[in-house]
């Protein structure tokens, strides 16, 4: 059985659970998912971990990248509809510690819910 923190990371990672999964996560809290993106933040510089542009284009939306200095940038980008890998429009961010930064991605990515889960 999976536990609720794996669950957790996969639905911010992954932005769906399956059916079985959502009934075993019930709700969630937005502070359960400030936790689980500030872990994998620290672990790995970035957040989420796809968010790398590739040869088949950019990444799309926001994305957390922190600095070599120890700053965060917050990314929000967009592809050109017609070349999708050259940057249509982008707004970078810089924050001074991890909370806010985590925070403004909950903001702009989900707002109050994932995949139809509204944090309680």
């Amino acid at each position: 059985m999976v536990n609720r923190e794996e669950l957790i990371d996969r639905l911010i990672t992954s932005g769906h659970l399956n059916v079985p999964d959502r009934k075993s996560l019930g709700h969630i809290s937005r502070n359960e998912v400030f936790v689980a993106i500030r872990a994998r933040l620290e672990r790995d510089g970035r957040f989420p971990p796809n968010a790398k542009d590739g040869e088949r284009g950019l990444y799309e939306g926001p994305q957390i990248q922190r600095s070599q200095e120890g700053q965060y940038l917050g990314i929000d980008k967009r592809a050109s509809v017609f070349h999708p890998g050259v940057v249509a429009q982008s707004v970078k961010r810089c924050f001074e510690d991890i909370d806010s930064v985590v925070n403004w991605y909950i903001d702009v990515e989900w707002g109050s819910g994932i995949d139809g889960i509204t944090f309680t």
